[in-house]
């Protein structure tokens, strides 16, 4: 079995990945490319 740090770091990770493409995801919402590439 694995250690209970690792399995917490590993969520830690998930979550830290969630949070930065829902942020992301907002940013480009809110301020879109003037000109798309094609």
């Amino acid at each position: 079995m694995f250690p209970s740090w690792l399995h917490t770091l590993s969520i830690l990770a998930l979550l830290l990945g969630a949070a930065c493409a829902l942020l992301l995801s907002v940013q480009v919402v809110r301020h879109p490319q003037h000109m798309t590439v094609m």
